[in-house]
């Protein structure tokens, strides 16, 4: 959600009651929105400015099907192989090399994936008027 939305939030009243420690848990807690209606609330700066005025979404994670997977390099390395997430299953390409001359070790790491509405349901996008 939109920073200035996530903002206005906070001083909505029915929100505001969620301050109380009795009811805060595991809601709202130091002036953070942690979830609300059910949802898990992540504030961000980096929504695209597009002719959509898109403030935020609510999702569910049936809504987003994303496919990840790991190329070998064609290239040699110290180091190279895939790491996967075995929470998400998301996998990533972990690649370390060594300039010698500098002393230095570059450490990449690297997907190559793919997203795509599952359930279109399961996104609701969230405007401005």
């Amino acid at each position: 959600m939109a920073s200035t939305y996530y903002t206005n939030l906070l001083g909505d009243d029915v929100v505001a009651k969620g301050f109380v420690p009795q009811v805060a848990q595991p809601g709202i807690m130091d002036a953070m929105i942690r979830r609300l209606a059910g949802f898990d609330l992540h504030e961000t700066v980096i929504l695209p400015e597009n002719g959509e005025k898109l403030v935020g979404f609510a999702a569910h994670p049936s809504g987003l099907a994303v496919a990840m997977r790991y190329l070998v390099p064609a290239a040699e390395y110290d180091e190279a192989g895939a790491v996967t997430d075995p929470e998400t299953g998301l996998t990533f390409g972990d690649l370390r090399y060594t300039e010698t001359q500098s002393n230095r070790v570059f450490v990449t790491v690297e997907c190559l994936d793919g997203f795509k509405v599952a359930l279109s349901d399961g996104i609701k996008r969230i405007v401005k008027p």
